[in-house]
Formats: C-alpha cells, structure tokens, sequence
C-alpha cells in the first residue's frame, strides 16, 4: 500500500511505499507506457514517473522508518512535483483505456489515485475534488500538446512563493487544458515560465 507525505513548502508530496509495492507500480507504469496506443512518445514525462518510482525501491531516494505495534519495518520513496505527478497519473488512467488490463492493474492505479486524492484533500481541501474531476480531462488531451506545455508550467509552479503554490494549482492545471485555453478571456494567466532563458530555478520543496 501506497503512502504520501506533504512537503513542508508545498511543492508536492513524498509517495511512500515499501519495496513490492513500488516494485509492482513501477512494471505496471512501464507496460502501459510501453502497450498503450495513447502513449505515442515512450520517452515522454510518463517514463519519468517509472524512473522515479524505480529510484525509489531501489532505496536511492528518500527512506524512513515505520513503527507498527512491536514490528518496525522501512518504507522507500520519492518527492514529485504536484503538477508534474498530477499530470502523469492523469495520462495514465487516460491510457489505460486504450489496452486491455487486470484486476491487478486496476488495483495498483486505484491505490495511487486513492493515495494522491488522500494528499490533495488535505493539502487543498477545497479544490481537491475540482482538481480530481479536471484530471480526465487533461488525461485525453494529445501527448504532444501536453510535452509542448507541462515544463513551463511546472517551473512556473516551483518558482512561486510557499503561499502561493497551492492557491495556483488548480488555475495553473486548466491552463494544460487546449478546451479551457479557448474558452478563457484571462489569457494572462498563462503560468508559463520562460524556459528558454533559465534551467529549472532553484526551489525549496
């Protein structure tokens, strides 16, 4: 079972699991990366997603201690940006629909959309289930649309104060939407950031 951690700044999370857990989320992103017809880049930010779940078991990340009754045991994990990691788990349920899958599948993509739905609620309570709802919407979008766009946006996101992240995630995730982009006046609300003159700006998470 899948576990989150906020970050203090608000930046993201710290998804949290034990070694078998994030071992079975980590084949399961790969083959779906890999099988989907929606995935039409197998290099895109979704392989990304596997990478640092990899990472993660592979206890090259974050690692704590857990005590449970007269046990202790170590969980393994990995901090992910809120934007970038609600747009890859947005694309993947997106995907899914495009291949066949298992019962085992649907389990695995439950727990980690339980897992984040349960970090967004207490992060934002208000907007989560507005943020969760959005999500299939930017999960249809074409890959190629969303690899032109997500980067800006999601060095857009860091660069902003602490007071600020959470309160422009909702506004910041629309704006990956090409239906919403049309349908709103306030096109200076864009959230871009200028890519092409920085690298990724240095942030506290």
């Amino acid at each position: 079972m899948l576990r989150y951690e906020l970050t203090k700044k608000h930046a993201g999370i710290i998804l949290w699991g034990d070694p078998w857990t994030l071992n079975d989320l980590f084949d399961f992103i790969h083959r779906i990366n890999e099988e989907s017809s929606a995935i039409t880049n197998k290099e895109s930010f979704m392989i990304s997603l596997a990478y640092d779940v990899r990472k993660a078991y592979q206890r090259e990340r974050e690692v704590t201690s857990v005590e449970s009754f007269e046990d202790s045991y170590k969980l393994y994990g990995v901090k992910i940006i809120w934007p970038v990691l609600l747009l890859q788990i947005s694309v993947l349920r997106n995907a899914m629909g495009f291949l066949p899958t298992t019962r085992s599948d649907q389990a695995i993509m439950f727990d980690l959309e339980s897992t984040i739905e349960a970090a967004l609620k207490k992060a934002i309570p208000n907007d989560a289930d507005k943020i969760f709802e959005l999500l299939g919407v930017i999960g249809s979008e074409k890959l190629e649309h969303l690899e032109k766009i997500y980067l800006s946006k999601c060095k857009k996101y860091v660069s902003l104060s602490t007071r600020q992240r959470l309160k422009t995630l909702l506004p910041l995730l629309q704006t990956m939407s090409s239906s919403y982009n049309l349908l709103s006046k306030h096109h200076e609300n864009n959230f871009d950031f200028d890519e092409h003159r920085f690298d990724w700006p240095k942030f506290d998470w």
